[in-house]
């Protein structure tokens, strides 16, 4: 099995799950937004599989270590269903972040769910010595997830707004110059009814944007136990190993895909009833992307572990290993801002985007400073 046992091989690992990491959402955004989330997780959790499978024949068995097969038996029963737990659990929490973007996009959904789930994560961190920085990570996370909901709300009022007032204009073109009396008199009466539809608790974008808000909270709320689940059973003597752990992980994302998408098939989060013959239904270029956003994210996931799994002979900080890694939401965040132009939208929107993220990386480091004490 080949590790990494010097400093620059664990930091070239932990800067490649930072951009694995940050930049694999962007398949599920290229796919397009008829390709549902549901859908993409079954190639996402193949491809995945496939990388991890592909890691574990190759790198996992060459070397003077331990194979990641003698790993597996040296850890035992017990660490081999912990290490297929978190993989189910990881992918709900991914597939409900996946339905999230969908939802209220990139820039949104990414702070609020992986921060939700470092505060989660937290509560098994805490101890007398910590304290002075888990709090006040924990709420100024939390002042983050209260600017990345009012992001979420005023983006979808303001798209509410701009088709309310598109509408009256529209009219009066398909009228022509015969309708112009009527057409006046509908203008007048637009600013009522606009006030009136601004008004009413049946408004599907706000409603749309509180979706996205709550699928994307309980996401989090499953990635918070993801990873210390893998904590007790890959790293040490006694552990799977970061080839064994992540190839179990692998299987059991698979596997809970065809679970979940029961589920997430015929009651949807957003859109009608599905079947699982729609995804044969699918295009290459689709399927693809799939493959790849899931290779790309358990191929950092594996790096990241890797990483971490490095021997206590590699003088690199252990604040390292927790922070590059989660540096990949602020990547994602400016893959949404800038190629996916979620930032087109009114100043008071781009406000709080911005200051969740900077509240998001203040508090990435109190936790950070925690976690390693």
């Amino acid at each position: 099995m080949i590790l990494p046992v010097t400093y620059v091989p664990v930091l070239i690992l932990l800067i490649a799950s930072l951009f694995c990491l940050g930049a694999w959402i962007n398949t599920f955004k290229a796919a397009g937004a008829k390709w549902r989330f549901e859908l993409f997780a079954i190639d996402f959790s193949i491809g995945g599989l496939l990388v991890v499978l592909i890691a574990a024949f190759t790198l996992g068995t060459l070397g003077s270590d331990l194979a990641f097969s003698d790993r597996m038996l040296v850890a035992g029963r017990t660490a081999q269903a912990l290490a297929i737990i978190a993989g189910a659990v990881f992918n709900l929490g991914n597939m409900l972040l996946l339905a999230a973007v969908g939802l209220i996009g990139i820039s949104t959904a990414f702070p609020l769910t992986i921060g939700f789930a470092l505060v989660i994560s937290s509560f098994f961190h805490f101890n007398p010595a910590n304290l002075a920085f888990l709090i006040p990570g924990v709420v100024v996370m939390l002042a983050c997830l209260v600017f990345e909901i009012r992001s979420a709300r005023l983006r979808e009022a303001a798209v509410l707004a701009s088709k309310k007032d598109t509408q009256p204009v529209t009219a009066g073109q398909a009228g022509g110059s015969a309708a112009s009396a009527p057409a006046a008199g509908q203008a007048k009466t637009a600013p009522l009814r606009k006030a009136k539809t601004l008004l009413s608790p049946k408004r599907k974008a706000p409603q749309r944007s509180v979706r996205g808000v709550v699928v994307a909270l309980i996401g989090g709320l499953a990635m918070g136990f993801f990873v210390p689940a893998l904590q007790n059973c890959v790293p040490g003597d006694l552990g799977l190993g970061a080839y064994a752990g992540m190839l179990l992980f692998g299987i059991g994302v698979l596997v809970s895909t065809i679970i979940y998408n029961f589920y997430f098939l015929n009651i949807t989060i957003e859109g009608g009833p599905l079947k699982f013959g729609a995804y044969f239904r699918g295009n290459l270029r689709q399927h693809l992307l799939g493959f790849g956003g899931g290779a790309v994210c358990l191929g950092g996931l594996l790096a990241a572990a890797l990483g971490s799994d490095a021997p206590p002979s590699v003088d690199v900080p252990r604040i390292l290993d927790i922070l590059l890694p989660l540096l990949s939401v602020p990547l994602a965040f400016l893959f949404g801002a800038t190629v996916w132009k979620e930032f087109a939208a009114p100043s008071r929107v781009k406000i709080s985007l911005v200051a969740g993220l900077c509240l998001f990386l203040c508090g990435l480091g109190l936790f950070a400073v925690g976690f390693t004490r």
